[in-house]
């Protein structure tokens, strides 16, 4: 049975306090053009198995426009690309919460972005398992 792209309501991360828990306790790294800040729960009241965000700084990119493309781009590649992650996750009862910051100076096209969130979906997916 082949897994569902979808991008559910609850898989997103809205809360300003789990976004402020992420960045106190969470641990990051840099994959260009992406900083992924990321946090394991083990915690049962956690709703979603995994969640994630996505932020453009307008100080680096500051057309709106240009801004919401980014945004609208990382989200599909992230919604294809998720589901190794998200088995992983499962086989090791974890709970994860995510949040791509993109820090390149201009636009990059929709396959260089892909590219990206793969290989830090792939990063992500061997410091679960380690």
């Amino acid at each position: 049975m082949t897994p569902k792209n979808t991008l559910s309501k609850s898989e997103r991360l809205k809360s300003k306090k789990l976004t402020d828990f992420l960045f106190k306790k969470g641990k990051s790294y840099f994959l260009f053009p992406f900083k992924v800040y990321y946090l394991l729960i083990d915690s049962d009241e956690h709703p979603a198995q995994l969640q994630f965000a996505v932020s453009v700084p307008k100080r680096k990119i500051t057309a709106a426009v240009n801004r919401n493309t980014i945004k609208r781009r990382a989200r599909e590649a992230y919604r294809i690309n998720k589901h190794s992650l998200l088995e992983s996750l499962k086989k090791e009862n974890k709970k994860l919460i995510l949040m791509f910051v993109y820090l390149h100076d201009r636009p990059e096209n929709y396959t260089n972005i892909e590219r990206a969130i793969k290989n830090l979906l792939n990063v992500l997916q061997s410091k679960i398992s380690a």
